[in-house]
């Protein structure tokens, strides 16, 4: 998806699922089908690429406007995912625990900004994988936006759970809001499909966020 090419109004479930190779550098918008914008589980080594002209805004989703899930998965985030909405976990996105491992990496100049989650994970659930930031703003994003129990109102900005694992080298984790507790990042310790959780603080910055 090259820049300037724009993916709208799809209303039919996700809207790509990949198992293969994938860059996308243009505009996915106006989702109302509650799946995912991008949908990538399998065992395949599936590679995507955000691109730094990328933005994926303003759709309604269930479960992450991305999804992840498998054993080899990579995806390069260089671009923007801001204004989502999740129904369920996981505003921008989701690493899911149906699996034993992907990776996801966040660089300088890309955003998760101003996403909501109705559950857990305001822009970001790690579960049953990592989660490296190496740079990038995570900002004014919501957890625990529906009425629900109060282990559902965790994690701002980033939540970590079953097996999950979160890396920050640089970037800013800043005025994110959680309805329970965690505003910045929320961590749940546990091992999970033989995966040990942990979050890594080595560099950046994480402040003005809120429980």
């Amino acid at each position: 998806a090259d820049f300037g090419s724009v993916i709208t109004g799809y209303s039919g479930g996700n809207v790509l699922s990949i198992g293969g190779t994938a860059y996308l550098n243009g505009e996915i918008t106006g989702l109302t089908g509650g799946g995912h914008a991008i949908n990538a589980q399998s065992s395949s080594n599936h590679y995507i690429r955000i691109g730094e002209t990328a933005i994926i805004h303003d759709n309604i989703c269930n479960y992450g406007v991305i999804y992840t899930q498998g054993n080899n998965g990579v995806i390069d985030i260089y671009g923007k995912i801001n204004d989502n909405i999740s129904t369920d976990r996981g505003g921008a996105i989701v690493l899911a625990n149906n699996g034993s491992h992907v990776k996801v990496n966040m660089y300088d100049g890309a955003e998760m900004c101003n996403n909501v989650s109705y559950q857990t994970g305001g822009a970001v659930m790690v579960s049953c994988g990592t989660f490296t930031m190496h740079g990038g703003t995570i900002s004014g994003n919501i957890s625990g936006a529906d009425n629900v129990v109060d282990e559902d109102k965790v994690g701002g900005g980033v939540y970590v759970r079953r097996g999950g694992q979160f890396i920050m080298h640089g970037g800013e984790i800043i005025n994110n809001y959680a309805a329970g507790v965690g505003g910045g990042i929320g961590f749940v310790s546990g091992d999970y499909n033989n995966s040990v959780p942990y979050v890594q603080l080595n560099g950046g910055t994480i402040s003005g966020n809120y429980m």
